[in-house]
Formats: structure tokens, sequence, C-alpha cells
């Protein structure tokens, strides 16, 4: 994390134990024992290309009888629906 910081640092001219702080605070919880992603948010860096807004996307995987044709969002996953008419299945890799 300390590397991570740094180079956050170098690159947005905050200071080094601010970009720490920051990392520390969006930092997964232990608890959590789904796999996640990092990732950056499209519509903040559209609204403001200087921030570097990212966060963890954590999966869970959940199988379907047959498979489900349709959209998927910007991170090649299928938009939070309720309704599992409208879930899309992804082949298990």
């Amino acid at each position: 994390m300390q590397a991570k910081a740094k180079y956050w640092s170098e690159k947005s001219g905050k200071p080094l134990d601010e970009c720490l702080l920051s990392l520390e605070k969006s930092k997964p919880k232990a608890r959590s024992t789904r796999p996640f992603i990092w990732l950056e948010s499209q519509k903040t860096k559209q609204r403001d290309p200087a921030k570097n807004i990212k966060f963890p996307l954590f999966i869970k995987r959940i199988e379907l009888e047959n498979p489900q044709k349709g959209h998927v969002n910007c991170y090649g996953l299928n938009a939070n629906h309720k309704d599992i008419s409208k879930w899309v299945s992804v082949p298990h890799f």
C-alpha cells in the first residue's frame, strides 16, 4: 500500500500521509470473503478528469439453470436487477 500511496501522491500532488489515509479508508474489510476487483468510476472521471476515484466491486456468483442473453454495463457485468428474467449469464472462468 505504501508504494501505491507514493505513486498516487506523486501523480496527484497530495501529501503522502493524506494518500495513505485515503487508501486505508477505501481498503476492503477483511471480513468480506467475496472476490473483488478495483474499478474506477467512469461517471466521476467524466465530471472531473483530475479525480481518481477507485472502489472495490465485490462479486457474487449465482448459478442459472439456462444461459440468458441480455445487456451488460460498462464494466462488462450485468446491471443490478431484482427481476431474475433480466439477469445475464456469463461463462464460468
